[in-house]
């Protein structure tokens, strides 16, 4: 089982493989004459090798949060069914050994490195009880194969550690990238939008007060005017503010809902939201808020003529969509701005991408598809 709680599928058919080829082995030798076992203890051993791939599968499908629950007794069953193999096929002369070696190889690059001692340990001992009759002509055998497990099987569990801290530390330059690009984002937002409202009602209230003992109607309706405009400026500030401190506990559909409302007020379009009753990986999760997010905002910067504006999100086939779409004037894509490029990148960093359709008098839509089942890291901010 990995770091997120899901049993990599390809460490099953690797177990189903070691199986099936045991078996193959097994029969085989034993109709050639090569292989002396009583055909019942045969028939068993299979059928205890193929319950335990299968109950491997049968937890890992249904459950896979419990799947080393189960599978580390299953890990201690396999090691006495191997042994009781390799006593009953001759012992140190047995070829059934390398059953062990295929066990632990399996083992190792899933296991957490707590188990791996253990693991290695009940696989010496089992070995050594299996072989208890050889030990005084071939102890020398006995213990080359025992060391030879252990070592790769050491080497396999150190290479998985090694990688999972070499995600760990990808995942942390990540965060500190998305870190950057969100304050670099927020000051964007304060320049061109807040910064921008304040000087022109500094400038208007100037004005006004230049005015109000020539022009009293005229200077009222300037104080009237940027008090309106301060205003909207607050609200800004209250929704910046709001994105930046969102409650963990709040669902991705009722964040991404609470922006449609806010951008509602502010331009006055009809916001259809249309998001499936699903949870997603936190990573996934932050990142159709944050294109959403960034998607509305481009409407209030950009389309504020919009009437129409819909976002909707579905899940089929182990695959999220998420999309945006506006009746404004358009754009020409071949000009995209920083928002959009981040945009891309977040959908790049979630295992997926960003499909961004518009023209100049036709509208915009803005669709994220990313797999639902993947290798995730830490969450993105």
């Amino acid at each position: 089982m990995d770091q997120t709680g899901r049993t990599p599928k390809p460490v099953f058919v690797n177990v189903w493989l070691v199986v099936i080829c045991a078996i193959v082995w097994a029969v085989v030798r034993y109709s050639q004459g090569r292989l002396e076992i009583a055909p019942e203890l045969l028939v068993a051993l299979v059928l205890f090798a193929i319950a335990s791939a299968s109950l491997r599968t049968y937890v890992a499908v249904s459950d896979p949060s419990k799947v080393f629950t189960f599978t580390h007794w299953l890990l201690v069953f396999d090691i006495l069914v191997i042994s009781v193999g390799v006593a009953a096929t001759g012992g140190v002369h047995s070829e059934a050994w390398i059953l062990y070696f295929a066990l632990l190889c399996t083992e190792a690059a899933v296991m957490p490195p707590k188990w791996v001692v253990p693991a290695i340990l009940s696989c010496a001992a089992g070995y050594s009880i299996a072989c208890w009759g050889d030990w005084g002509i071939a102890w020398i055998d006995i213990l080359f194969r025992i060391s030879m497990v252990v070592t790769v099987t050491l080497f396999i569990n150190m290479v998985r550690v090694m990688h999972l801290e070499r995600q760990e530390e990808i995942a942390e330059l990540r965060e500190k990238l998305h870190l950057v690009e969100e304050r670099e984002r927020i000051a964007s937002d304060f320049h061109d939008g807040l910064g921008h409202s304040l000087v022109k009602s500094v400038l208007g209230l100037e004005v006004a007060k230049a005015i109000c003992e020539s022009e009293p109607t005229e200077a009222k309706r300037l104080v009237e005017e940027q008090t309106s405009e301060l205003r909207s400026a607050m609200a800004e500030m209250r929704d910046v503010i709001h994105q930046l401190h969102h409650d963990s506990n709040v669902s991705w559909q009722n964040r991404i809902r609470l922006l449609a409302r806010q951008t509602q007020e502010r331009i006055r379009a009809e916001i259809t939201v249309d998001l499936p009753d699903i949870r997603l990986h936190p990573q996934l999760e932050e990142t159709a808020v944050r294109i959403a997010q960034e998607a509305l905002t481009n409407i209030m910067k950009h389309s504020a003529s919009a009437t129409r504006v819909a976002i909707a999100a579905k899940a089929d086939g182990g695959r999220f969509a998420l999309t945006i779409t506006d009746d404004g004037p358009g754009f020409d894509t071949a000009n995209q701005g920083n928002g959009l490029t981040n945009m891309s990148r977040r959908a790049t960093d979630s295992g997926g991408r960003l499909e961004i359709a518009s023209a100049p008098g036709q509208g915009t839509a803005i669709e994220l598809t990313a797999p639902m089942e993947r290798e995730w890291t830490k969450s993105a901010s």
